[in-house]
């Protein structure tokens, strides 16, 4: 065998090495590749539920919002109702006759708590009527819608009677009712 021989197989030999070198190295990259794809794939399905799950939630709270605005809307408009009403009460004891019969009957009530009181707070015009129904008293003018405040001459008791304080005191029990109606409709809308 001569030197061109070995050499031939050397090189041979070390181009066989190579291409299996080359050969496991393409291998060992389609694994890596494939692996790297299952790895892609995995984190892809992984994030779209995640996706799809926080899509769920935020319709889901918007489904509320949307609810619970149509809720508010149809409470304010109740609340202008029961506020157009409301007014439309005070309005009709504070004008006319009937001004003049609630105030009369708003005298016998301060009457019958108090016999006879040092001062009384009128509107300015009641003052004509407080000075009749009281002419021990001394009359005093204070703003408000009408009704009257009568106060003992010792100034430890005092009667309100004024409008604004009978129809606040109405309006709280009426809208403890209302709450009361509005709590109970939540119970029947959970059951549904």
């Amino acid at each position: 065998m001569g030197l061109d021989t070995v050499l031939e197989n050397i090189q041979k030999n070390a181009k066989q090495a190579a291409d299996a070198a080359l050969q496991e190295a393409k291998d060992h990259e389609s694994r890596l590749m494939a692996e790297a794809k299952d790895r892609l794939a995995a984190l892809r399905t992984a994030e779209q539920q995640h996706v799809e799950q926080e899509l769920m939630a935020i319709k889901s709270q918007l489904s509320v919002r949307k609810e619970l605005s149509e809720r508010v809307s149809i409470l304010l408009t109740k609340k202008q109702a029961m506020d157009a009403v409301y007014d439309a009460f005070e309005k009709q004891l504070t004008t006319g006759a009937a001004r003049g019969r609630l105030f009369t009957k708003l005298v016998s009530t301060a009457k019958a708590a108090m016999s006879k009181p040092g001062a009384v707070y009128v509107d300015a015009a009641d003052v004509a009527h407080a000075k009749k129904a009281f002419p021990q008293a001394t009359v005093k003018t204070q703003t408000m819608r009408g009704g009257l405040v009568a106060e003992s001459k010792d100034e430890k008791q005092l009667v309100d009677l004024r409008l604004e304080t009978i129809i606040d005191v109405l309006r709280s029990r009426i809208d403890a009712r209302v709450a009361e109606a509005l709590f109970s409709e939540k119970k029947v809308m959970k059951k549904k």
